[in-house]
């Protein structure tokens, strides 16, 4: 029998001062110049690709710490015309904590 994926439904919002908020509460993101939006989505990868490397490690019964950075270029696509990021580079650096 196949198994049915599991939906995340995530909710955001914008203020008109730029404030980001998440429905779930937490500290609000304002808008500072120092942090793009560009920043917040290497940002975004960075800490998704930790948090899935958790899990499945907890699944595995595995530990781990680690930590990671990002590195990307936006420029005008010559296939488009548009803005977008033509090179994205991530790097981690994790330790086993607990190797069975």
């Amino acid at each position: 029998m196949p198994t049915k994926p599991r939906v995340l439904e995530l909710d955001v919002a914008i203020d008109r001062d730029r404030t980001a908020r998440s429905a779930l509460g937490g500290s609000p993101i304002p808008p500072e110049d120092a942090w793009s939006a560009e920043h917040l989505v290497l940002a975004a990868l960075v800490r998704c690709t930790l948090t899935s490397l958790d899990y499945h490690l907890r699944r595995a019964g595995l530990t781990a710490s680690g930590s990671g950075q990002a590195r990307g270029v936006v420029t005008r696509r010559d296939a488009d015309g548009l803005y977008g990021f033509v090179e994205i580079e991530a790097r981690y650096d994790i330790e086993l904590e607990h190797v069975p």
